[in-house]
């Protein structure tokens, strides 16, 4: 499920939770999608901005790749080219 998050957030940076959950084909409060969420940020491959929509009074995180994310996207990109 990891890769499914990253190659999800490569195409869609700034994502909201609920979005890659959906992407996933899982739920929102999935137990395996919240550890791999969870992994990933403490493996420093992702990472995210806590944000507010005062309009629609929503709190939520928009999730993104860091640069350790990024180079794993592309080595894995690269391998399978060669």
């Amino acid at each position: 499920m990891e890769w499914k998050i990253l190659e999800y957030l490569a195409e869609h940076p700034y994502t909201r939770q609920r979005y890659i959950a959906s992407a996933c084909h899982t739920w929102l409060c999935n137990e395996h999608f919240l550890n791999a969420l969870h992994n990933l940020y403490k493996g420093g491959f992702v990472d995210c901005d806590y944000h507010h929509d005062s309009a629609q009074m929503e709190f939520y995180n928009l999730w993104y790749l860091t640069d350790k994310g990024k180079c794993a996207i592309m080595n894995t990109e690269n391998k399978e080219r060669n």
